[in-house]
């Protein structure tokens, strides 16, 4: 049986369906479990807040699918940089908020973080390196010389000058 191409998605509009879909399943959830939210007579800073972050995940899930579409992009080698995500929350942290301040323990284990996505790139890097090399090498190759000697110098047909 033939496989069927797969049909392009606007990397858009799938982010959109997943949130919205996301949330409408979050919503019916909560309100069993926790009741009606009360949003509204909120301060304007809740909602620009709410809008922020709405805006951010909506960006971030958009950015990875239009990369995921990209040629040659694996998943497993941008997963690799989720892990920057609690990193930089961390940090953020430690500097909005005032009774948050960074222990040995947690500056340790950034630091073993961020070793571990350093040294993935950098193997990823040089296997795409060799790679890019390889093909290269074959492209300035160009066609290899025939073992036919005859074909080499125009066979036994061939006029020579005199």
């Amino acid at each position: 049986a033939k496989q069927k191409e797969p049909t392009p998605i606007n990397p858009i509009t799938l982010t959109s369906c997943q949130i919205f879909l996301g949330g409408v399943m979050l919503l019916i959830v909560s309100l069993f479990k926790e009741g009606a939210p009360d949003i509204l007579g909120k301060s304007y800073l809740f909602y620009g807040s709410l809008a922020w972050l709405s805006f951010l995940s909506a960006a971030g899930f958009s950015l990875w699918f239009i990369i995921l579409r990209r040629p040659g992009v694996k998943v497993t080698d941008i997963n690799q940089w989720k892990f920057i995500i609690p990193l930089s929350g961390s940090i953020l942290s430690w500097i909005v908020l005032d009774n948050e301040a960074p222990t040995v323990n947690v500056i340790f284990g950034m630091l073993l973080i961020l070793c571990s996505v350093t040294v993935y790139e950098f193997v990823v890097r040089k296997e795409q390196r060799k790679r890019l090399r390889i093909i290269a090498a074959k492209r300035t190759r160009g066609p290899r010389p025939s073992k036919d000697i005859t074909k080499c110098i125009g066979g036994p047909t061939s006029r020579r000058p005199g």
